[in-house]
């Protein structure tokens, strides 16, 4: 039976039940009532664009980015493609977009920034939206250096991917972590916000909102395919299939029954053609090193 109390809301127990069924045991990434603020922000998940190397042959410019492809052409309009529809509120159903974190991949970032610019948004990147496996990491000064002016300097990454590989479990465990840390510290995103005086550290928990109009908003999270789908699955608290092609959209919102709601899984519908290049888990053993 699953744990409906808000401390059960956000937990990572993946086990060989059936996709329907909820694991019972809770994780330690729960968010207790006392920690829960007074608005809680919609989730919109979306996955990069069309790799270049998925159409034609790359060449890393240096050794840092030997396993960073940039989006192709194609790519880059199933972007652009991406942000209208997300910013298109009446049709997507999508609250405005105020925080945008992002993998510090370059393909991720020049997806997020379909998003930014029309909003004037700088993007936030971070570490725990990596690819899997992580591989080399991008910094964010090599990244400042491709995209100058689009990045949030100020904020620091809440979730380090491990230096050795990950399970599929472990994975699930980072972006279960992940969305648990963005929602707890909801309002110091905000570069605006006050956080509350019991705040101890730079990400501290935050019991009010900064007044600036950020109320209201949602949160996007830019990532791949594996890190989408994991962290899709934290935010509404089920080992669910996800759907995940290319600039998909996954929208979860807290809903009138007091639980997270999976309200888009993966649409695609803005795209000519639909789901383009799906990926799932359907491949990967439970606890096998990759």
């Amino acid at each position: 039976m699953m744990d409906n109390t808000v401390e059960g809301r956000f937990f990572l127990a993946f086990s060989k039940e059936p996709l329907d069924q909820v694991p019972p045991t809770l994780s330690n990434h729960s968010i207790s009532s006392q920690q829960m603020m007074f608005h809680l922000p919609d989730l919109v998940f979306v996955r990069h664009g069309e790799r270049q190397d998925f159409v034609e042959e790359w060449v890393p410019p240096s050794p840092e980015r030997a396993y960073d492809p940039p989006l192709s052409e194609h790519g880059i309009q199933q972007a652009a493609m991406m942000s209208a529809f997300v910013r298109d509120t009446p049709r997507s159903g999508v609250p405005t977009v105020g925080f945008i974190l992002c993998s510090p991949f370059v393909r991720c970032v020049r997806t997020a920034l379909e998003v930014a610019r029309p909003l004037g948004l700088k993007i936030k990147i971070e570490e725990g939206l990596c690819e899997w496996p992580a591989l080399e990491v991008p910094s964010v000064e090599l990244l400042d250096k491709e995209f100058p002016g689009a990045l949030d300097l100020s904020y620091t990454t809440l979730v380090r991917v491990p230096t050795t590989p990950e399970t599929v479990q472990q994975l699930h465990d980072r972006c279960a972590h992940l969305v648990a840390e963005i929602l707890r510290h909801y309002n110091v995103l905000c570069p605006k916000g006050t956080p509350a005086a019991s705040v101890s550290s730079k990400h501290g928990f935050s019991s009010r909102l900064c007044g600036c109009g950020c109320e209201g908003k949602s949160v996007m999270f830019v990532g791949h395919a594996a890190t989408v789908i994991a962290a899709v699955r934290a935010a509404v608290h089920q080992v669910c299939p996800v759907h995940c092609g290319v600039c998909s959209v996954s929208h979860v919102l807290f809903g009138k029954s007091n639980s997270w709601v999976l309200e888009k899984n993966g649409c695609s519908d803005f795209l000519p053609g639909g789901e383009q290049r799906h990926w799932d888990f359907n491949d990967c053993e439970e606890g096998d090193l990759v």
